[in-house]
């Protein structure tokens, strides 16, 4: 620094102000004639200075603690949905089942009674074991005969359920066969 001079008295350049929060400690006047001379030592700046970013980073840890919070929330939603959704396909898949062995079970009735009945026509079993509980099978069997050869078709509905409930289910097959 340079200091000008004028004619007779430098000008010596101003003192920068004192930041926000530290006080200034160059007017102490001792209040007694015993009271030392010595100026009062300065607040540490470590302490000063970490009230002031304290201030400035409480409010930045409550923005990151709501958006952590709102993070984990849409993750437990989309985790919940996830589960649902799989709870779903699995009774779903389970009545799917149940429709394919009632139309299973349909078939092989169906193939006992072309055989050893000759019967034709149509047919509604309806199942009350544990297993295959308010499934029903309708059923169709019909005999084409070629040249001597007799042929058999038997189609079979399996029907889980009704179709005002959602785990309604309904398979169809059919067997060709030459006894």
């Amino acid at each position: 620094m340079s200091l000008k001079h004028t004619n007779q008295y430098p000008v010596i350049p101003a003192r920068p102000k004192a930041r926000a929060g530290i006080q200034k400690y160059n007017n102490w006047i001792p209040t007694s004639a015993s009271a030392s001379c010595v100026a009062p030592p300065p607040p540490s700046m470590e302490s000063c200075a970490g009230m002031t970013n304290r201030a400035r980073q409480q409010g930045f840890s409550i923005v990151t603690a709501v958006f952590i919070i709102v993070i984990l929330a849409l993750l437990a939603l989309g985790m919940m949905q996830l589960i649902t959704t799989n709870q779903q396909s699995i009774s779903q898949e389970a009545t799917s089942v149940k429709a394919y062995f009632a139309g299973q079970s349909g078939l092989q009735w169906g193939m006992y009674q072309a055989v050893y009945g000759g019967a034709t026509g149509s047919y509604t079993v309806t199942l009350s074991n544990s297993g295959l509980a308010n499934t029903t099978i309708d059923l169709t069997l019909s005999s084409n005969t070629i040249l001597t050869n007799t042929y058999y078709t038997v189609n079979a509905q399996g029907i889980y359920g009704t179709t005002s409930i959602p785990e309604y289910a309904l398979r169809e097959l059919e067997l060709r066969f030459k006894p």
